[in-house]
């Protein structure tokens, strides 16, 4: 019974077991008609023009549902990847933005600070565009959002560093101004980067991704109680 099963679950001999069926039907509908030698061969013919372009669609069907189930792996595993670099950005922002919201002293030079941020910011926590085309698989645009985030960090680095390279020391009116300024733009960006980790996640949840949320084994829960 269980042999019975399994092969039913096959579209292969589902189909198979369907050809059969209709082939069947065919001939004797042929043989209530009394159909000619020369009618039998037009019969035959046309069974099999049916036949092969059912195998047709069923093959460019088949074709494409694999092509949709590798595209989705992909984008599970490149999601994963993301997660990471993600994590790392929104690390780095939060020590920036931590720095900005730190009282400097009077005789501190602000260009010490935006130097000391621009070298956290590390290119291997960046991505460019080819990486993201796997995920244009993803709702809701999230390629495109991760685009704008990469754009966005870089021209904050880009920033801190232009600003820890200034020639000229940095008024202290001018630094409040750039603090709220960049401050904006850091928790812009910061916000934008957990919303995108969460919908990266429900994404992996909502196909069963093993790694979507952290786990604890039973050992690591027992010695915690």
């Amino acid at each position: 019974m269980k042999i019975t099963v399994k092969l039913l679950n096959n579209p292969v001999v589902l189909v198979t077991l369907l050809a059969l069926g209709c082939v069947t039907d065919l001939i004797l509908l042929g043989q209530a008609y009394e159909l000619s030698k020369s009618d039998w061969g037009t019969w035959v013919g046309s069974i099999g023009t049916v036949a092969t372009l059912a195998m047709t669609i069923w093959l460019a069907t088949d074709a494409s549902r694999t092509k949709r189930n590798e595209q989705l792996n992909l984008a599970l595993v490149t999601a994963a990847h993301f997660k990471v670099r993600l994590r790392n950005v929104v690390r780095v922002l939060a020590q920036a933005r931590n720095a900005l919201a730190t009282p400097l002293n009077q005789p501190d030079d602000p260009r010490v600070m935006f130097g000391d941020i621009s070298q956290r910011f590390s290119d291997d926590d960046l991505w460019t565009a080819d990486e993201l085309v796997p995920l244009v698989y993803l709702p809701n645009q999230l390629a495109a959002r991760l685009a704008w985030i990469g754009t966005r960090v870089r021209s904050l680095r880009l920033e801190y560093r232009n600003y820890s390279a200034a020639t000229e020391p940095i008024e202290w009116d001018v630094m409040e101004l750039l603090s709220r300024t960049i401050t904006y733009e850091l928790n812009e960006s910061l916000a934008e980067i957990q919303r995108v980790m969460a919908e990266l996640t429900n994404f992996q949840i909502k196909h069963n991704f093993e790694f979507a949320v952290p786990r604890y084994n039973q050992a690591h829960a027992a010695e915690q109680s």
